[in-house]
């Protein structure tokens, strides 16, 4: 099949879509597809054999504040588009990318568009040219608009929230009106129906994968006993860094340790630390490569992902490859990928900060605990995430999709 794989945003560096496009288009070349990956800015990575396709745009929101210069880069009615909206504080991209992404498609010819989470309007005109498309929805960003919501500290600045997730009404239209819809795990699939109002009939559950000879051990490289690594740093509430500073606080105040964040140094990460007197405690890794971050996850003693829900959670089930247990909140799927409470890891309450703590006291203070759970945690990982699997399952979705039409 003749396949493209658009993604608005594609960098490794912005979430999990990056690992999702590269592994996916990966194993459906390695499936005998032809695969063109389009993206907009920041691009992704892509693998041998696959076609990089690049729609730029005016980025908007890559500097605070916002350059409203950057008119003068405009280059036709989807730029200007692009501009508005961002002066009104709509968030443009995911209907943007999709107009270009239209244009793009309009004049080529593939079997199946397949869409990882715009769900913009320009979808809707690609079928409209009679080709198949169908989307992967890995969690419902109404989701991280309910979390902004409750963390608002005025009418004002949650009225900006709602302005700011406009689009959201426009992904649900759009994902009712295609054939089929993915969903990354059961979890996420019921968040879809209930907030996207898609058919259940339409949804096919297909868990992410690992590449579980990237993510292993690395052999001499020895794991420090008092070693958390925070695999979740996004500065977003649904990623619940409060919970995990104020746990941290606790568990500082009994024993010493060490933690490493992947990710920036952050204006909210420093206030943090200097609201629970957290200085020179925290290192900060920045952005790694896979083969910096394996070696980072090789070195630790547990980690810990305190978000208060995940669609799936890439970075928890790359920990679990290499052998490394995990400390979490039972949010979203994490308990469909980490398993039972005391199997590859431990499962708190969400917002019990407290909980949170003594979980990790519990594994930083039983080093064999940690070993045997990290050893599940492996075998979990490798034997119920696999990529070549889920793009088998893929494939199959993009079959249904056209016998439909």
């Amino acid at each position: 099949m003749r396949i493209a794989l658009l993604t608005y945003r594609g960098s490794p560096f912005c979430g999990g879509q990056g690992v999702y496009v590269y592994y996916l288009s990966r194993e459906l070349t390695r499936l005998g597809h032809k695969v063109t990956v389009v993206s907009g800015p920041p691009y992704p990575q892509v693998p041998q054999g696959v076609t990089l396709v690049k729609l730029p745009s005016l980025q908007m929101y890559d500097e605070v504040p916002m350059k409203l210069g950057k008119i003068r880069q405009a280059k036709g009615l989807i730029d200007l588009l692009e501009y508005g909206m961002a002066l009104m504080g709509l968030y443009p991209e995911p209907l943007a990318f999709s107009l270009r992404g239209y244009d793009f498609i309009s004049s080529r010819s593939f079997d199946v568009v397949h869409d990882n989470q715009s769900l913009g309007f320009g979808l809707l005109a690609m079928q409209q040219l009679g080709g198949t498309v169908v989307a992967t929805i890995h969690h419902p960003i109404h989701l991280d608009r309910a979390f902004a919501h409750k963390m608002a500290s005025s009418p004002w600045e949650r009225a900006g929230i709602s302005r700011w997730y406009w689009f959201l009404w426009m992904q649900g239209l759009v994902a009712r009106r295609l054939p089929r819809i993915i969903s990354v795990s059961r979890k996420s699939a019921q968040d879809v129906v209930r907030f996207f109002k898609v058919p259940p009939s339409r949804l096919r559950v297909i868990y992410n994968g690992v590449d579980g000879e990237t993510f292993q051990a690395v052999p001499g490289v020895e794991r420090c006993p008092y070693r958390i690594i925070l695999v979740n740093s996004a500065d977003m509430p649904i990623k619940g860094l409060p919970y995990f500073y104020k746990a941290l606080q606790i568990v500082a105040s009994r024993r010493p340790v060490e933690v490493v964040v992947v990710g920036e140094r952050r204006p909210s990460h420093v206030a943090y630390l200097s609201r629970y007197h957290l200085d020179g405690q925290v290192r900060f890794l920045g952005r790694l490569t896979t083969k910096e971050l394996v070696r980072e996850y090789s070195a630790a003693a547990l980690a810990v992902t305190p978000s208060l829900y995940e669609g799936f959670g890439l970075p928890v089930v790359e920990a679990m490859a290499c052998g490394l247990p995990v400390v979490a909140f039972a949010a979203g799927a994490l308990p469909e990928v980490l398993g039972e409470d005391g199997e590859a890891g431990r499962l708190v309450p969400c917002y019990d900060q407290e909980a949170l703590a003594v979980a990790m006291l519990e594994l930083l203070e039983n080093p064999a605990k940690r070993a045997c759970m990290g050893a599940r945690g492996r075998e979990r990982a490798l034997r119920l995430f696999s990529w070549q699997r889920a793009a088998e399952e893929t494939v199959r979705v993009y079959e249904e999709a056209l016998a439909a039409r």
